[in-house]
């Protein structure tokens, strides 16, 4: 239906009435001139995820889209971009050096622990760079850092205690999931099952509300673009749907690609031993890659003035940066990737150690990819050392108008795929009713577009009609189904190639 109504008003936009043809297929091209121009000043939005293009999907310069991530591809100038470490970082806290160091020497300067997905970039201004993202989360970083220590000697919930901006509850598990409910029963004197603890990370609640606005306000720049330059301002004009479906698609596929890196440079850093290194591989939007971490550890290595101890980092070096080319080809699902020592003592080999070993940031990140890749699947349907709830499945949406009047709620993605589905029912019966009014109108079958769920990747779900971007002259060869990354080598190669 959408499909039909974009060509009938293309085609009153586009067609006066008893025009002649030559004046008729002139605002026609006018018409699909406009919409173009329209379409490449929405895709230059900062808050746009996607390249500024045109809706044939060349990429075109001009505006804030000037520079993009080397990891995941997004646009630098975002009000939302995040240059964050997935493992626990420093930061400078201080000056970058300070006199009175040992014989004149400079002190060097201050460093500040950061927990993982805070980012260090939000300690500089916006003039220098950072996002509005970046400095609100490090702004609440360190007051509810300062906060907590003041009463950390106050007693914390049971299970439950806050660090940084997270929210941090710890369960206790079985190492076989069996025995969850019948390890009370075991006979006497038979020791109980071992149990392991596992947590779980979430913005605590002073501060999502902050954390949520900036998506909020970033969203506006997106729905003004969609109303054109003449109701950008007017909240009560209705933007254009097919550049909104072209904004919803860049915004899964940002998710969709910084979930993939923030997962994989995690697995890096954690499956790889560091030997004589004080780390294993760090890897993040300056060195995505692992031959530039191997770069940099190179020139730490030169430095070393014995010769043997330089030979044996340049080794381990070596191994390291093997390992982590092996680990970025994984495919997002892989679960719990580490490298061990083989039985006979000779080398490591990778293994997948399975559920119950995974960490909380490994494991929700994967199982948000899952969720991704097969648009309504049931949580509980994928494996984790969690019991995940509806509510983790659910997203803040308008259900319905009331009066005119927005009436908020919260769906999951399998019913949202479902009301989908069920308006193409009623649009066929629509169809149907009129082709019985009116004798020569061809039927329509909305409903062969259904969607089965647990099938379809959201970031195709999520995108402009085809139909439509054909109307404006786009060739339907340069439409064809995208597919999203599967492993972080496949990331950064999309991201070197736009």
């Amino acid at each position: 239906m959408q499909t039909w109504v974009f060509t009938l008003i293309f085609v009153l936009i586009a067609a006066p009435l008893q025009a002649a043809p030559e004046e008729a297929d002139a605002s026609e091209e006018r018409a699909r001139a406009s919409f173009v121009d329209q379409f490449q000043k929405f895709t230059r939005d900062k808050n746009n995820q996607g390249r500024a293009k045109r809706p044939d999907g060349k990429v075109v310069g001009g505006g804030p889209k000037s520079r993009f991530n080397q990891d995941d591809g997004l646009p630098f100038q975002s009000d939302l971009t995040y240059h964050d470490f997935s493992f626990n970082s420093e930061t400078k806290a201080g000056p970058a050096a300070q006199p009175g160091g040992q014989n004149g020497q400079q002190k060097p300067p201050e460093t500040k622990r950061l927990f993982a997905f805070v980012s260090g970039h939000g300690a500089e201004s916006g003039a220098l760079g950072s996002s509005t993202l970046e400095r609100k989360a490090f702004e609440l970083d360190q007051k509810l850092t300062k906060a907590d220590e003041q009463k950390k000697d106050q007693e914390e919930q049971e299970g439950v205690k806050y660090r940084s901006i997270f929210k941090i509850t710890t369960k206790e598990i079985f190492e076989d999931p069996a025995q969850q409910a019948g390890n009370t029963a075991k006979a006497a004197g038979q020791p109980e099952e071992e149990k392991e603890k596992v947590d779980r990370f979430e913005l605590r609640e002073e501060a999502r509300p902050e954390i949520d606005k900036v998506g909020a306000d970033s969203a506006e720049t997106i729905l003004s673009a969609a109303r054109g330059e003449q109701a950008a301002n007017d909240k009560d004009a209705l933007g254009n749907g097919v550049l909104l479906r072209q904004a919803a698609q860049e915004a899964t596929k940002a998710l969709w690609n910084s979930t993939l890196a923030n997962l994989a440079q995690r697995r890096i850093n954690k499956a790889i031993r560091s030997g004589g290194f004080q780390s294993a591989p760090q890897l993040s939007e300056s060195a995505p890659q692992c031959a530039e971490w191997q770069s940099k550890a190179a020139e730490i290595i030169a430095k070393e003035k014995d010769p043997k101890i330089r030979e044996k980092l340049s080794q381990e070096l070596q191994r390291m940066t093997d390992q982590c080319n092996q680990v970025a080809g994984l495919n997002f699902n892989a679960i719990a990737p580490k490298f061990e020592r083989k039985e006979d003592g000779k080398g490591e080999e990778l293994v997948f150690q399975g559920p119950q070993k995974e960490d909380a940031f490994e494991r929700d990140s994967r199982v948000q990819l899952e969720m991704l890749n097969k648009a309504g699947k049931n949580v509980s349907d994928i494996p984790a050392n969690w019991q995940y709830t509806r509510q983790d499945e659910e997203a803040r949406m308008t259900t319905e108008y009331n009066d005119n009047q927005p009436k908020e709620g919260t769906r999951t993605m399998k019913e949202q795929i479902e009301s989908y589905n069920q308006n193409l029912e009623w649009a066929d019966e629509g169809y149907d009713e009129v082709a019985t009014r009116f004798k020569g109108i061809q039927k329509a079958k909305a409903s062969q577009y259904a969607i089965k769920p647990g099938t379809t990747n959201l970031t195709n779900i999520n995108k402009p009609p085809v139909s439509a971007l054909e109307e404006a002259g786009v060739d339907p060869e340069q439409l064809k189904q995208e597919v999203a990354p599967q492993t972080y080598e496949q990331l950064i190669q999309n991201s070197k190639a736009q």
